[in-house]
């Protein structure tokens, strides 16, 4: 099965300021189905229209729309939830070059730049087109040639079986970077640098750096080290049959979206066409989250 993750053509470009907004809540989090009903309120108050979500309406049982309709009509996406829900319903409105912003109702929520105790003035802006679009990196992954995958953060390469290592064999174009054995190895955005990337001793990259990142997960070498790569790199990843170690793996987008890697299979991996559209209010937001969500830079 293949996924197409070109942008759509047939619908104009987003307005700012926006004539529609699309609600998303996580279903499973009261609190934030609370605060998209008032927020629902609100904008319709400010004479902006709103697509509230299938699954988000049934919720609230209310009666909504398919998200792929909301897509095509929408002009910014407003998500309530953590870091995974923006990542997730980010990855499906990029196609559509609609923006997204997320309402942070998660444990951590480095992405989601609204908090809920702001919210009403954030709407505000919102509703008035004070914000900014920046258009970041995404990867594109194939595996073998019969599937593709879009992902806004990273692309991991993992063992299937629990404390097996790997032996991996990464090549950029035609030319060997290296093989060594690890417990798997991790290709990130810019955007994705703070995650998967970043806890596996990967660089922080600024948002806008367009350049992904190569980092090996626990590798069994003292020589294999991070390295950041230009945006128009072309990965391929195999995993190579040797002994002591895992012959089964799995490839992992952006933590929600496991498919598996066999021996010998390639994984392509390289910048997508699409781009992944985040709305942001506030210049200066990444390191304001950098220093106030990860403590970096802060003294002891």
């Amino acid at each position: 099965m293949l996924h197409d993750d070109r942008p759509r053509t047939r619908r104009p470009a987003p307005c700012v300021p926006p004539r529609a907004v699309l609600l998303w809540a996580r279903a499973d989090r009261r609190e934030a189905l609370d605060a998209a009903a008032r927020a629902r309120d609100f904008i319709v108050g400010r004479g902006v229209g709103v697509l509230v979500e299938q699954a988000t309406a049934d919720a609230l049982g209310e009666t909504g729309v398919p998200l792929e309709d909301c897509l095509a009509s929408a002009d910014l996406a407003l998500v309530f939830g953590g870091d995974g829900a923006v990542v997730s319903l980010a990855r499906a409105a990029a196609p559509w070059g609609v923006p997204v912003v997320g309402v942070n109702f998660g444990t951590f929520g480095f992405l989601a730049e609204i908090e809920a105790g702001t919210l009403r003035s954030r709407l505000a802006a919102l509703c008035r087109g004070a914000y900014d679009v920046d258009r970041r990196l995404m990867l594109h992954a194939v595996i073998g040639a019969h599937e593709t995958l879009l992902a806004a953060n990273d692309v991991a390469v993992k063992a299937k079986d629990a404390g097996r290592i790997l032996e991996l064999r990464i090549k950029l174009g035609d030319d060997l970077i290296a093989e060594f054995p690890a417990d798997g190895v991790v290709v990130a955005t810019a955007t994705g640098s703070t995650a998967y990337n970043l806890s596996a001793g990967g660089p922080v990259l600024m948002p806008g750096v367009p350049a992904m990142v190569l980092t090996p997960i626990c590798p069994h070498t003292l020589a294999t080290r991070p390295l950041v790569l230009s945006a128009e790199a072309r990965l391929t990843i195999e995993v190579v049959e040797a002994p002591r170690t895992s012959h089964s793996a799995l490839v992992s987008v952006d933590g929600q979206i496991h498919r598996e890697l066999a021996p010998g299979e390639l994984l392509l991996v390289e910048q997508s066409p699409t781009c992944l559209p985040l709305a942001r209010l506030e210049h200066g937001a990444f390191f304001h989250s950098l220093r106030g969500k990860l403590g970096w830079g802060l003294p002891r």
